[in-house]
């Protein structure tokens, strides 16, 4: 695994006007999860082993980097463990009990949170957005999954056509859940195959970048990096899944 280390990157955005945005209103499924945690969710596979906790050292370098309460997590490329790095984080950040966590799969291309986690969601984000455009107020239905009841908002994976990503209601969507929740991960898609991150990034604190050991090339990730813009880049989590 995981040599969870953000690189240095900024502190977050102390302008976002979360504050003033009313909180969204959310409706709670119970969701039974499948008995054999997918192996990439180590913090609910085997909670006690050295994976699990290189995920909580990174709870702990992005507290002591500003503490952002909104973190996109992303990757250069498909397949170099954004999903992994976003669940984990999620997972660590609720374990004390204290924080109300959301994982978002703002992801349109290749979602995986629901299958990782072994649950059909109660309602897909993407078809919950579409509905939003034109009933903002309307309830937004989340999984809550145990341990530590985080909150999923995920993709419908057996979904055949699924709606684009509306760049105003999801910056609506994204600003109201905040409100509702100390802290929101957002899996999306890759910055250099996928349309994504720049609908999402100016609604959040910071990006995290994963990247997957013997597989990301450097200059992959320069470039990756370089067009995320380095000053809202919170780290690069090096992954050896």
């Amino acid at each position: 695994m995981s040599e969870a280390r953000p690189a240095a990157g900024p502190e977050p955005n102390p302008n976002w006007p979360g504050h003033a945005v009313k909180a969204a209103v959310v409706e709670r499924v119970l969701v039974r999860t499948a008995a054999q945690v997918d192996d990439r969710a180590p913090i609910l596979a085997d909670p006690l082993s050295a994976r699990t906790a290189s995920f909580r050292v990174l709870r702990h370098r992005l507290v002591d980097r500003g503490d952002p309460k909104a973190i996109l997590v992303t990757s250069a490329q498909d397949g170099e463990g954004k999903t992994t790095c976003a669940l984990n984080l999620a997972w660590a950040l609720a374990e004390s009990g204290r924080n109300r966590v959301l994982l978002v799969e703002a992801n349109t291309g290749e979602p995986a949170v629901a299958r990782l986690l072994g649950f059909l969601p109660p309602g897909c984000f993407l078809e919950q957005l579409a509905q939003h455009r034109t009933e903002p107020a309307r309830p937004w239905t989340v999984a809550q999954v145990g341990p530590h009841d985080v909150d999923v908002l995920a993709v419908q994976p057996r979904s055949g056509s699924r709606p684009p990503l509306h760049g105003p209601t999801l910056m609506a969507g994204i600003a109201s859940l905040r409100a509702a929740y100390t802290y929101l991960v957002i899996d999306t898609s890759s910055i250099l195959t996928g349309l994504d991150v720049p609908l999402l990034e100016d609604a959040v604190d910071g990006i995290v970048i994963a990247a997957r050991a013997r597989q990301t090339r450097g200059r992959t990730l320069a470039t990756a990096l370089a067009q995320a813009g380095t000053s809202r880049v919170l780290g690069v989590v090096l992954l050896d899944i």
